[in-house]
């Protein structure tokens, strides 16, 4: 998979910078919504990092479980489908 990072020292390569920016259009209109609700800042960015979290976890179970399933097909030769990610 591509990296985000620099190798060497770990800061943003120029596709992390634009991710930033995509992410902040998005999210900061929802904090200044939610927090002229009266919604705590602190509280509205715990929900969107555990929501964040979820989420990468739903991708790398679901790309595992694709993966294994894969290897199973090619093990018992029933597939000769390359396996997802490679």
């Amino acid at each position: 998979m591509k990296s985000l990072y620099h190798k060497e020292y770990y800061s943003y390569l120029p596709r992390a910078n634009e991710l930033d920016m995509e992410v902040t259009a998005i999210l900061r209109p929802i904090f200044e919504k939610l927090m002229g609700e009266g919604y705590s800042p602190r509280e509205i960015s715990q929900v969107m990092g555990t929501t964040v979290a979820m989420i990468e976890c739903e991708i790398l179970l679901d790309r595992g479980s694709k993966i294994h399933k894969a290897k199973r097909k090619k093990k018992d030769g029933t597939s000769k489908e390359p396996l997802p990610g490679s």
